[in-house]
């Protein structure tokens, strides 16, 4: 049955997603039979597919095609206020069988509509269509030129799917580079155009590709690179000219675990590289990346970066829909083996803002490339972190260690409040990424001997020393570094930590706000370092030397500009 719609406007993407061809012509004034112009902006949708790409209504051959589906057929008529208003479309089949002449209330100037079912159209028959405008006091105004489609309602067949690297008799690891090759047989093979495919994700309707045919009737995709250890699945269906597609094949193969990826290093080359968060002076929101240099031949060298940094947060955290890179605004961000899955994992935590007191934990690609912001990524729930008096932390750095032995990194944050005081807290990992199943609370003071944890900013890294933090003072200048740091439940609510302590300075940087301090192994030279970086997007590499007496030297590097 045809059915008529009056919407309040003229769609340019249909609900299914799929663009409505317009033609756009200025309107023909009145004749002296007629005072009604000839409609404008006449179309449908979906549009015919195939054909001229500058002629999408079809008014020349080639025609294009149009799938299974219910057709709309739209038009803009105008007329005096005075009269009431119709649209009436003629849709005309090339196979000899009745026209469909079909008649819709109008208003002048918007755009009247009338959609015709799918079981309306016989497949392979070609259908001419117009439109002309009519009102109650029998004016009519001249038909638009005519319109021409296809039917094509004939599903093409499912693909078959293959891949020499990710097969069934081998094991790559993940991060491995390879292609699909698609290919299909059997009857409308000629009408296909090519395959969609979605890797480990066919539950967002998006694919994450297109692969067009070949001559031969086979598609390779471009080089895919996937990244979690385990069962993965590229799902694929076959695409004619029509726009029909057929019932989805997916496909599966293992991966194995890589090796874990050295300290910080996000790019898989094994030398430590530089995050930090944008929307700063220097630097537009997002995660900004700049990846380190392979040991130098010259000192003064030690801890450069290759820049200008790369926005790998460009597909935001996914926290909105849409996600954007703004969504990291505010944020700790932190790298480790959070997934334990060899590479090097991204936590963002907001310690202000709309999300304090929760977080992401976001899968590293190991090959420095934007993070994904899909359903593969963890969140970490508002308020999930906080503690027994109901604080959130105020940082979180990796703590390095598993207390429980899971495999995935535990926390360790500052945190408190006026009441409380301010004190470390450390959170125990569970046995999933991002479940923090225990809480204790560690009453150490710091290095001035006071309790104002609030006060400071810390930074930690695994380094072949252990585990190392760097401990900062932004109102006096004291930088500290604590080398061989453990830690200790007491099974009470409450922890130890033990370290060895070095003074590096006693005015460094004093009041001069960083958005990041990152600490690193510049080198592997078994000495932590640390990354400094401004509000306006300046990093300096800072070197670590004679720790010795409780004392060491921190020695500044040439400043570089990330943008």
């Amino acid at each position: 049955m045809v059915s008529f719609r009056l919407p309040t406007c003229l769609r340019l993407i249909a609900a299914s997603g799929i663009a409505i061809g317009l033609c756009l012509f200025a309107p023909q004034g009145a004749s002296a039979q007629t005072k009604l112009a000839t409609p404008t902006d006449f179309g449908t949708s979906p549009a015919p597919m195939g054909g001229s790409p500058k002629d999408p209504c079809g008014f020349y051959k080639p025609y294009g095609y149009i799938g299974a589906d219910d057709i709309t057929f739209s038009a803009v008529v105008s007329g005096p206020a005075t009269v009431s208003l119709s649209a009436e479309f003629l849709i005309v089949p090339s196979n000899g069988s009745a026209p469909l002449d079909l008649t819709v209330a109008a208003v002048s100037g918007s755009p009247a509509e009338v959609v015709v079912p799918e079981a309306d159209f016989t497949n392979g028959v070609t259908y001419a269509w117009r439109v002309r405008a009519t009102d109650s006091d029998g004016d009519v105004s001249p038909y638009t030129q005519t319109c021409h489609f296809i039917s094509d309602q004939t599903i093409p067949p499912e693909p078959t799917v293959s891949s020499a690297t990710f097969n069934s008799t081998t094991t790559p690891v993940a991060g491995t580079a390879g292609t699909f090759t698609f290919s299909v047989s059997g009857p409308d093979v000629s009408a296909v155009t090519g395959f969609d495919y979605t890797l480990n994700n066919p539950a967002t309707g998006a694919p994450s590709g297109f692969a067009a045919i070949s001559a031969d009737g086979t598609a390779t995709t471009a080089a895919i690179r996937p990244t979690v250890p385990g069962v993965n699945t590229i799902t694929v269906d076959t695409v004619d000219h029509a726009g029909n597609i057929s019932q989805p094949v997916t496909y599966s193969f293992d991966l194995s675990t890589p090796p874990p990826a050295a300290d910080a290093d996000m790019n898989g080359d094994g030398i430590p590289d530089l995050l930090t968060v944008g929307d700063t002076a220097g630097l537009a929101p997002g995660l900004w990346q700049a990846t380190g240099k392979a040991k130098p031949s010259v000192a003064a060298e030690t801890g450069r970066l290759k820049t200008p940094a790369t926005n790998i947060g460009i597909n935001g955290a996914g926290l909105g829909a849409p996600s954007t890179p703004s969504e990291f605004d505010g944020a700790d961000v932190i790298t480790g083996q959070f997934f334990a899955q060899g590479f090097n994992d991204v936590l963002v935590y907001f310690p202000s803002g709309n999300s304090a007191g929760g977080g992401v934990i976001l899968h590293g690609t190991g090959n420095g490339a934007a993070l994904p912001a899909g359903d593969e990524n963890v969140n970490i729930p508002i308020g999930s972190l906080a503690d027994a008096n109901g604080d959130n932390p105020l940082q979180v750095v990796n703590a390095y260690t598993s207390l429980y032995d899971t495999g995935f990194p535990d926390l360790l944050a500052v945190n408190g409040d006026p009441v409380n005081g301010y004190y470390l807290d450390y959170y125990e990992d569970g046995f999933a990424p991002g479940i923090f199943t225990n809480t204790f609370s560690i009453q150490t003071p710091t290095p001035d001997g006071t309790e104002d944890w609030n006060d400071w900013t810390l930074a930690t890294l695994s380094y072949s020393g252990g585990v190392g933090m760097f401990l900062w003072n932004e109102g006096t200048g004291a930088l500290y570094l604590w080398t061989g740091v453990t830690f200790t439940d007491n099974g009470n609510g409450t922890g130890s930590i033990a370290y060895t302590q070095y003074e590096l300075s006693s005015d460094w940087n004093t009041g001069q706000p960083l958005t990041t301090l990152e600490a690193a192994d510049f080198g592997g030279r078994g000495v932590p370092d640390l990354w400094a970086v401004t509000p306006s997007g300046i990093a300096t590499a800072y070197v670590v030397s004679n720790l010795a007496n409780g004392t060491g030297t921190i020695t500044a590097g040439k400043p570089q500009n990330l943008t």
